[in-house]
C-alpha cells in the first residue's frame, strides 16, 4: 500500500502507470525478500533482548543508554552472522555511534512518529535519535560489499523543533546511507536531520565492483538540512515517498531509476529545486537518465530541474511524464544543458494571484536540437493572457497536443515576447 497517495488530475494514465510501476517494484522485491528469507536460516531476534533500553512516555532527554543500544546491536548482528531479522519494539532509542550493517538483514520497528508531536509524548512506535551534541557520521549504513538490507517501519529524528525554530542537536550526515545490492528501504519516518535523510549509493565508488538495484517506498522525510533523497545509484525505484522542507530538496545522481507516485514539496534553500536530476556520474559527455513518472511538485520555488551541461549539452534519455505541478513559485520545470529534450504530459495549476504574471511554468537553458513539449496542460490558473515559457529561454522548437487554459497552443509556437 502507497502511504501517501498522489491524487493527480492529470490523466488517469498517469495513475494507472504508477500503479504499474508500483507492481513491477513490489514484484522485484517480492522475489528479493524470498532469496532473502531462504538464506536468512538463523532466525528473528528482538533487540531488547540483548540489553536495549527503549525510553517511554515524557522521558524525552533520557540518553543514558545510548551506548548500550549501540551494544545491543552489535550483539543481535553477531547473533545473525548468516543474516536475520531484528525487531524493535516501541520508545525511543538513543544512539551515540552509527550501526554498520551486513548482509540479508532486515530490521524492523514497531511503526514511526507522528511528525506534529513532540518527540517522546505519546510515541507509540519505535525511534531512534543521537545524543544530544553527538557526531556520528551515518546512523544506519552499509558498505560495498553489503547485500539485501531491510529498513522497514521505525523513525529516525535528529534535532527539535521549539519556538526559534528548528535545532540540529547532534550532527549527522546521513540518517540511512546503504550502499550495494539490493536493498529496501520502506515506511521509515526521517525528521530533523542536520545533513541528508536518505542516501542509496555512492557515484565515488567506481565499478569494479558496482552496485545497484534499491526500494524506497512510503517514506515521509521532513526538515532535513541536506537532501530529503540522495541516490547515486541505478535501477532503483522511488515509490510513494513525501519529502518536503528540506534543505537541499532530492537529487538523482543515477540512472535508470524509477521516480512514481512521490510528493515533492519545497526545498529550504530556493537555490535548489524540489528535485534535481544531475548528470549520470559526473562524466564527461554523459547523459540524464531517470524516469520522472506520475509525481506530485507542490509549493516549490523551482519544482523539477534537469541538470546537463551549461558547456557542453549532454544526452536528454530521461523521461518527465504525467506529473502534476502547482502553486511552485519560480517555474515548475527547468531544463539545463541537454540535447533533444522531450517534456511530456503533465498539469500546471499556476497558484498564487490569478491572471497576474508572477512566475513562468518552464524555462530550457543552454539547450541544443529539438526542444519539444508534448501533451501539456496547463489549466485555467494560466489564462491566455500569461506567457508559460520564461523569455529567457531557448525557444522551443514544437508543442504537441498542448492546452493553455482550455486553448489548443499551435503546433510551431510564436517567438516569446521579451
Amino acid at each position: 500500500m502507497i502511504k501517501h497517495l498522489i491524487l493527480s488530475p492529470v490523466t488517469g494514465f498517469a495513475l494507472v502507470l504508477s500503479a504499474m510501476f508500483v507492481s513491477i517494484g513490489s514484484k522485484a522485491q517480492e522475489s528479493a525478500l524470498r532469496s532473502f528469507d531462504t538464506r536468512s536460516k538463523e532466525g528473528v531476534v528482538w533487540l531488547e533482548d540483548f540489553g536495549a533500553v527503549p525510553v517511554k512516555g515524557t522521558d524525552r532527554n533520557n540518553e543514558t543508554h545510548a551506548a548500550s543500544n549501540v551494544a545491543a546491536f552489535r550483539q543481535a548482528l553477531a547473533a545473525l552472522p548468516h543474516g536475520g531479522k531484528i525487531n524493535v519494539g516501541p520508545g525511543i532509542f538513543y544512539l551515540n555511534e552509527g550501526i554498520e550493517l551486513g548482509s540479508n538483514i532486515w530490521i524492523e520497528g514497531s511503526g514511526g512518529a507522528n511528525p506534529g508531536m513532540a518527540v517522546g509524548y505519546g510515541v507509540s512506535g519505535t525511534v531512534f535519535r543521537p545524543i544530544k551534541g553527538s557526531t556520528i557520521a551515518k546512523i544506519f549504513y552499509s558498505t560495498i560489499g553489503s547485500r539485501n538490507v531491510h529498513l522497514s517501519n521505525f523513525a529516525i529524528i535528529g534535532g527539535v523543533r521549539k519556538n526559534t525554530g528548528l535545532v540540529y542537536d547532534a550532527k549527522v550526515d546521513a540518517a540511512v546511507h546503504l550502499v550495494g545490492l539490493s536493498h529496501v528501504v520502506d515506511g521509515l519516518d526521517v525528521y530533523n536531520i542536520s545533513g541528508d535523510g536518505v542516501w542509496m549509493g555512492d557515484k565515488t565508488i567506481k565499478k569494479p565492483p558496482y552496485y545497484w538495484i534499491f526500494w524506497l517506498r512510503n517514506c515521509s522525510i521532513h526538515r532535513c538540512g541536506g537532501y530529503g533523497i540522495r541516490v547515486e545509484t541505478t535501477d532503483g525505484f522511488v515509490i510513494g515517498n513525501y519529502s518536503g522542507n528540506n534543505g537541499r530538496g532530492c537529487v538523482s545522481f543515477g540512472g535508470g531509476n524509477i521516480w512514481t507516485a512521490n510528493h515533492f514539496d519545497l526545498s529550504r534553500d530556493p537555490s535548489f529545486a524540489s528535485l534535481t536530476v544531475e548528470t549520470k556520474d559526473d562524466r564527461e559527455g554523459g547523459h540524464t537518465a531517470e524516469q520522472i513518472v506520475g509525481n506530485y511538485f507542490d509549493n516549490g520555488e523551482v519544482a523539477l530541474r534537469i541538470q546537463g551541461s551549461r558547456e557542453q549539452p549532454v544526452n536528454f534519455i530521461t523521461t518527465v511524464s504525467n506529473n502534476y505541478f502547482r502553486a511552485n513559485r519560480v517555474l515548475d520545470i527547468h531544463v539545463v544543458g541537454v540535447r533533444d529534450p522531450v517534456i511530456d504530459g503533465f498539469v500546471s495549476n499556476k497558484g498564487g494571484k490569478t491572471g497576474v504574471q508572477t512566475h513562468y511554468s518552464i524555462k530550457f537553458e543552454h539547450c541544443t536540437g529539438n526542444i519539444i513539449i508534448r501533451d501539456g496542460r496547463w489549466d485555467s490558473s494560466w489564462p491566455t493572457s500569461l506567457q508559460v515559457i520564461d523569455p529567457e529561454s531557448d525557444p522551443v522548437t514544437h508543442f504537441f497536443q498542448c492546452i493553455q487554459s482550455g486553448m489548443v497552443l499551435p503546433t510551431t509556437p510564436p517567438p516569446a515576447i521579451k
